[in-house]
């Protein structure tokens, strides 16, 4: 029953601005780890006149790739998880970030490599935002990455590290491109951040779908509740959730595709459906695998979105 659902979860999508998007990044070495903390009171060792594509990339121990309908930034934090709380006979235990960038000068070309920093006092969760550094922003617009290395002076593995963007998107008009655009997001961010991809109303409509199966003691919609809702929520707990919320936590079920690549072959239809042929490739097991898909995109209110198919429903109500 989960591999149909998430089978039809990887054909929804819809537009809409994302106020947060939570993306765990690549990290060379396996998690957990122990990252010493680097000299932070003597110059960058590295080249500052070095501009090649992957030169910083070198540096950086962690890369935190970002969607390609991210249009502006208002605030980026990176949280870190400690294995432990620090130890009390250290003397002032901190978390810090080190951010690999470059400067510009007033035509836009790099002319200087560069790093930025912050240290906090270390805690099991430690949080570093970066919200009075926009032209490191515009950087990371621009290179749709974030390059940086995460460190603790206490000795602590690091179990987790998560990059916190508070953002707008900005969606196209054209069907082909928006359904790239949504194969960028979820391969970037994972499927349970993509409910701004479907249309409002028709969530709702599915939510209410959902709501009605449960009071009716339908076996799918009760397992679905304890795996993704909980145990002890109610009907009327599901029912009064944000159709987005809800739609979000549906959606995390699915795992995050190991997309390498997607590409439209065919688009067909008239009206307020359109029909489109992709071909994509996804990593499994070290192996590539190439798949064919059909998305069908809904237009609703002179919007473009992508419909939620049938089949999720008949699920939900059984």
């Amino acid at each position: 029953m989960y591999k149909i659902l998430a089978m039809s979860a990887a054909l929804l999508a819809t537009s809409v601005a994302a106020e947060e998007i939570r993306i765990v990044p690549d990290i060379k070495r396996e998690l957990p780890t122990y990252i010493s903390e680097p000299d932070l009171y003597s110059e960058p060792s590295f080249n500052p006149l070095e501009f090649g594509e992957d030169y910083l990339t070198g540096w950086a121990e962690a890369k935190v790739k970002l969607p390609e309908t991210l249009s502006s930034i208002e605030r980026v934090c990176i949280n870190i998880l400690h294995a432990e709380k620090p130890d009390s006979s250290a003397p002032h235990p901190q978390s810090g970030v080190v951010i690999y960038t470059y400067k510009t000068n007033q035509s836009g070309n790099k002319f200087f490599n560069t790093t930025i920093g912050d240290r906090v006092q270390q805690k099991r969760v430690s949080e570093h935002c970066f919200d009075e550094s926009p032209w490191v922003y515009q950087n990371w617009l621009a290179d749709k990455e974030i390059l940086f290395t995460p460190y603790n002076s206490s000795g602590a593995e690091i179990e987790k590290v998560e990059v916190v963007v508070r953002g707008d998107l900005s969606h196209s008009d054209e069907p082909s491109e928006y359904v790239l655009e949504y194969f960028d997001f979820i391969k970037t961010s994972g499927m349970g951040q993509a409910s701004s991809f479907f249309h409002r109303d028709a969530i709702t409509e599915l939510q209410a779908t959902f709501v009605q199966a449960l009071r009716e003691d339908k076996p799918n919609a009760m397992s679905i509740k304890w795996f993704t809702y909980g145990y002890d929520k109610s009907p009327e707990d599901i029912e009064s959730m944000n159709p987005y919320d809800f739609m979000n936590r549906l959606l995390a079920m699915s795992e995050k595709p190991a997309l390498k690549s997607v590409k439209i072959i065919n688009e067909f239809g008239t009206g307020s459906k359109k029909h489109l042929v992709i071909e994509k490739v996804e990593s499994v097991f070290e192996e590539d695998l190439t798949l064919f898909e059909v998305v069908t995109l809904e237009q609703r209110a002179g919007q473009w979105k992508l419909e939620i198919p049938r089949q999720l429903a008949i699920i939900l109500n059984h």
